[in-house]
């Protein structure tokens, strides 16, 4: 039985190819059968500050096993298993399953390598992620999962290399911030290269859906959005070439844009795709795109060129 009134978590993360008790687990998962239980009153990661956490550790058999895993942040909890193979001198394999409900999304994106703060919400989030320390080029490389995750009452910061933020400048919307209700999507992940075909993002000016991949081992996304602005935006883009109009039987129509987003996901090259890619038919991923937010919406929609919206 382990007992901790207080720990720095980051002790246990490998610096390098090595964390400093990686030598002992492997002596103990080689040797020895080892089952106890943790419980740590406070935890404390880099600057992710934990309360009751709490586990069951087995090592056995060449395998760390850390099952039943539970903590709480703030108002938020999480609880997770992580397997790890220990073979001795050799690279690591893990399996991490996770599931938190109503984490802060500021706290959360500094562990995932963020080095702003582009994002305020509660964060929903469940996985499942696979990797190994055996690839040449890193652990990236050997990443596969999936992940499900939903944000919800918050605001994207204003970052001017971040591709929203490109975007919304073409737009001329909100200078200081744009608040959202609700986002969400899920992520299939094949050795390092992130895809997904549901990105959807809900919020009080604009509709945004997106569809595409990130490659995380050279870190290139491959994306094309789709953007509906609301209300008094939606009259104000009517005169701007780069939109179709979205005409919904006799109800009030919507303008949208479809953008191609490629390259660094810290600064992307965000560009609009021209009118005539509405007016020619769509295909492949900006199809996909722009059919996620056709359904968003929920309108039977059909496409006009400008021209043909002044033609009686």
């Amino acid at each position: 039985k382990i007992e901790s009134s207080q720990m720095d978590l980051d002790l246990l993360i490998p610096k390098g190819h090595r964390s400093p008790i990686r030598e002992f687990l492997e002596t103990l998962a080689s040797t020895s059968q080892v089952s106890a239980t943790a419980t740590i009153e406070k935890g404390l990661y880099k600057h992710l500050r934990f309360g009751g956490l709490s586990g069951r550790l087995t090592i056995q058999d060449g395998m760390l096993d850390l099952d039943r895993v539970v903590a709480q942040s703030g108002t938020g909890h999480a609880a997770g298993r992580m397997v790890v193979r220990l073979p001795k001198g050799q690279p690591a394999e893990t399996e991490t399953s996770l599931r938190m409900t109503g984490i802060p999304v500021e706290s959360l994106l500094p562990l995932l390598g963020a080095h702003d703060q582009p994002v305020t919400g509660e964060m929903k989030l469940t996985g499942v992620i696979r990797g190994h320390g055996r690839n040449p080029h890193g652990v990236l490389p050997t990443l596969n999962g999936k992940v499900e995750l939903v944000m919800q009452d918050g605001r994207i910061l204003k970052t001017e290399k971040r591709a929203i933020w490109k975007i919304l400048s073409i737009l001329n919307l909100e200078k200081e911030g744009l608040q959202y209700n609700r986002a969400s999507t899920t992520l299939t992940i094949q050795n390092g290269l992130v895809k997904t075909q549901n990105i959807v993002l809900d919020s009080p000016v604009l509709k945004i859906s997106a569809v595409g991949s990130y490659d995380m081992p050279t870190d290139q996304l491959d994306m094309i959005w789709a953007v509906s602005p609301f209300g008094s935006y939606s009259q104000f883009l009517k005169s701007i070439p780069l939109f179709g109009r979205l005409i919904a039987g006799d109800r009030k129509g919507l303008a949208t844009a479809l953008f191609q987003v490629k390259g660094s996901i810290d600064d992307p090259d965000v560009t609009y795709m021209p009118m005539k890619s509405f007016t020619t038919g769509l295909t492949g991923v900006a199809q996909l795109a722009f059919d996620l937010l056709k359904n968003t919406v929920m309108l039977p929609i059909d496409i006009l060129s400008p021209q043909e919206e002044r033609d009686p």
